[in-house]
């Protein structure tokens, strides 16, 4: 297996790995919902990199990449959510899309251009040695530089947002903001330096491939944010496993006794 796909694979059970641990966290909580639905829409976006490298035909490769142009394109909303349910802990997922239905309608907007030839007109399958790795070269329409301007400003308009509420905000809120700042931006930024800034300064999608790897960086930060200062509520659910594995470990203990006994 090439190097490349077995890294995407290992980010992509890290991606969900996070996002299942939030959620069960507190299920009824909605900063741990849209966790969860940032982690499914990421994952899906790293599949579908995953399976257009390892397309074997030109139809196989575009229809891939549609798809993970067509996720990406959801991820910097969905940050935005976070945010949003993060500042308003009382909304719940329905009513925090609804107060942000004009982001989410220019989202859909530009989801919908990457499913048309206006974004890419077809993609050229590169002819590798035996146990090279394929990378498809996409042939982009004038819809590409309309989508990198519209996710450059997401970005932008997300650190903005972000900034503005961790000055109003105090306590436990404001560091959460702080973590999913840092995350979010770090695996924003480095994502979309592979994926739509070299591209359209070099004319290359070879280091396409790699932008799903700063998810690494954003896992790392709400990891550590985690652990130091207990963001997400997750130390009460891992207080809670350790709890059930001490006392699973004893009753097995006392079973083997009996057993043996």
């Amino acid at each position: 297996m090439q190097p490349t796909i077995l890294i995407l694979q290992l980010v992509l059970m890290l991606d969900l790995a996070m996002g299942i641990v939030v959620f069960f966290t507190n299920r009824g909580r909605t900063a741990n919902q849209q966790f969860l639905v940032i982690s499914l829409v990421i994952g899906f976006w790293i599949a579908s990199v995953t399976w257009a490298l390892l397309a074997t035909t030109s139809l196989q490769a575009e229809r891939m990449i549609r798809m993970a142009f067509f996720a990406s394109s959801f991820i910097p909303t969905c940050f935005n959510l976070l945010r949003h349910v993060l500042v308003h802990p009382d909304r719940t997922l329905a009513r925090a899309a609804l107060e942000m239905r004009w982001p989410l309608a220019a989202n859909l907007a530009i989801a919908i251009l990457t499913l048309t030839p206006l974004m890419m007109s077809g993609v050229r399958l590169p002819a590798v040695e035996s146990g090279q790795l394929a990378v498809a070269e996409p042939v982009y329409g004038p819809g590409f530089p309309l989508f990198s301007l519209y996710f450059l400003f997401s970005i932008g308009h997300l650190v903005w947002r972000f900034t503005v509420n961790i000055r109003q905000l105090s306590g436990l809120q404001r560091v959460e903001l702080q973590f999913m700042l840092l995350g979010s931006a770090l695996a924003l930024v480095s994502g979309s330096g592979s994926a739509l800034v070299l591209p359209l300064l070099t004319g290359s999608s070879s280091s396409a491939p790699f932008a799903p790897i700063g998810i690494v960086l954003h896992n790392l930060v709400v990891a550590y944010g985690i652990a130091t200062h207990r963001i997400m509520e997750v130390p009460y659910l891992l207080r809670r496993l350790a709890a059930y594995a001490l006392l699973c470990v004893y009753l097995s203990a006392v079973y083997l006794g009996v057993f043996y006994l």
